[in-house]
């Protein structure tokens, strides 16, 4: 075999590996597979027709567990959808307590902190409460007694678990970028930033300049893995607009942070566009529970 004949054999097999992972069609090709050899069914043909036809409808994530669910953005999407479904037979609004515990009908290891993020986000978009982001104690609110809408918490949730990924990179770079500012206040002479010290417009305008140079070089690395991830553009366009928040500055900075992540979250999840990628890689419409 010459040297073009293995050239063009890899390059298939990369281009074979690369439109699997793409449609994350290995995900379900490998799970239908371990289920087939498990059960044994008489009519396999039958059976692989019945798996698939659950993932084109969303049922197949019930009672599956969370490692299956968040394997696609098809499956967080379909969790979200049939999450809704359960939420508005039910009351017209829920605590986070009573929202995770819906959530664990479908999915019985379904992480707390997922939702109960999403549910703060909307506490913070419904104009409820300023969620505290890291747990300063002057910053706690009755989580118990904040009840939210479904509608709020679903768009919400729908938007923050299919981006998981994108808005777990968002809080840790604020997490870096605070951490920046400090050490270099220190090198500069000034004094370190408390957490109950306020941040002036200046110094949120030094915070956005760092958070956005982390955020361009991360979101390089996030674009290799098949997760929903905001175009560049559009991300430094957001980022923009949350520190510029009026209510960011001339509070202490932990309660600086908080307004800026959430600001952050809530003009994403407003986002049109946001909204448009998600319904491009899912169609509701195409989601039909029975």
């Amino acid at each position: 075999m010459g040297p073009q004949s293995l050239t063009s054999i890899l390059q298939h097999k990369l281009a074979t590996r690369d439109y699997l992972e793409h449609h994350k069609l290995s995900v379900y090709l490998e799970d239908v597979l371990i289920k087939l050899l498990e059960d044994r069914p008489e009519k396999p043909m039958n059976y692989l027709y019945d798996y698939f036809e659950s993932v084109r409808l969303g049922t197949n994530i019930l009672l599956r567990d969370f490692e299956y669910v968040k394997a696609t953005t098809r499956n967080r999407i379909s969790f979200a959808h049939l999450l809704e479904s359960i939420l508005n037979s039910k009351a017209d609004r829920h605590t986070a307590l009573e929202l995770h515990q819906l959530a664990e009908l479908i999915c019985t290891d379904f992480p707390g902190e997922i939702v109960e993020r999403a549910a703060e986000i909307a506490s913070y978009s419904l104009g409820l409460c300023i969620p505290d982001l890291w747990h300063h104690p002057s910053m706690q609110p009755d989580k118990q007694t904040v009840q939210l809408p479904i509608p709020e918490f679903i768009k919400v949730f729908r938007t923050y678990f299919s981006f998981l990924e994108f808005f777990e990179m968002c809080e840790e770079i604020l997490r870096d970028t605070l951490s920046t500012f400090h050490q270099n206040n220190l090198m500069a002479g000034r004094q370190h930033v408390n957490s109950d010290d306020v941040f002036t417009v200046e110094d949120i305008s030094i915070l956005e300049d760092i958070y956005v140079d982390y955020l361009k070089r991360r979101l390089c690395r996030l674009e290799g893995f098949s997760v929903l991830v905001l175009p560049h553009e559009l991300a430094v366009d957001i980022v923009h607009r949350a520190f510029q928040t009026e209510r960011a500055a001339r509070v202490p900075s932990y309660s600086s942070a908080s307004i800026i992540y959430f600001q952050l979250t809530r003009e994403i999840v407003d986002s049109h566009t946001v909204q448009a990628l998600m319904e491009r890689a899912v169609p509701i419409a195409a989601l039909t529970h029975r």
